[in-house]
């Protein structure tokens, strides 16, 4: 998933009879189909990915190849208002800030670490995807899993902006994960968009995180 290992939060599920080889048949099939899809998606065809996740959520949809970084500056997280409405506040998580002037900050924060920036750097939007080039500032978290989202519009309740879905471990976990018409594991395995910034209130916001956030040697 994610900038940084989510919150997990579990609900109760009916009982499913299973044998022990169906579930490793599945397992098996959905791991590998994951990893040639993954390698299969490129800048032109996104095709493939929106089937797989209309599965499971109908009212997916994929946002447009052209939408301006202006659009799409601000504050992503997966702890957003609607899955704090369905399941309670998190006890920690992770904030993906992108800036208008294609700068981002990547943050963590938990019951006792204060928001602190885990990585930062460049991003761009091509083609509908979000991609992150780091800096390598914060050496020790060079090896963060998802540095390539789809985007993608699903409102629903209180999650109303544009919606990011890592390639690597939040593909994999939502179709591992997820029932047809049930779109918790779309909101639990992406980032919404919590947080639209303009021009003005964006570099308040990066003064503010650099000023109170910036500890590399945390990470060390």
């Amino acid at each position: 998933m994610a900038i940084a290992n989510r919150n997990e939060r579990r609900r109760c599920a009916p009982f499913r009879a299973t044998t022990p080889v169906t579930d490793a048949v599945r397992a098996a099939f959905l791991s590998l189909f994951v990893v040639l899809l993954a390698g299969r998606v490129h800048a032109a065809d996104r095709s493939e990915l929106i089937v797989q996740i209309q599965r499971f959520v109908p009212h997916a949809s994929l946002a447009s190849e052209h939408l301006s970084h202006l659009v799409l500056a601000g504050r992503y997280s997966a702890n957003s208002p609607e899955v704090a409405k369905r399941a309670g506040p998190a006890l920690g998580g992770a904030n993906l800030y992108l800036f208008a002037d294609r700068s981002y900050l990547a943050t963590e924060w938990g019951c006792l670490l204060p928001e602190t920036i885990a990585d930062r750097g460049e991003w761009t939007y091509r083609n509908g995807y979000v991609e992150l080039e780091s800096d390598h500032s914060v050496s020790k978290r060079d090896n963060l899993n998802e540095r390539r989202f789809v985007v993608l519009e699903y409102r629903v309740g209180l999650d109303q902006g544009y919606r990011l879905m890592g390639l690597n471990d939040d593909l994999a976990s939502f179709v591992a994960k997820a029932a047809a018409g049930d779109d918790f594991m779309l909101l639990l395995h992406s980032q919404s968009q919590i947080e639209r910034f303009d021009q003005i209130n964006e570099k308040l916001v990066k003064a503010k995180l650099i000023r109170t956030a910036w500890n590399p040697d945390f990470f060390k």
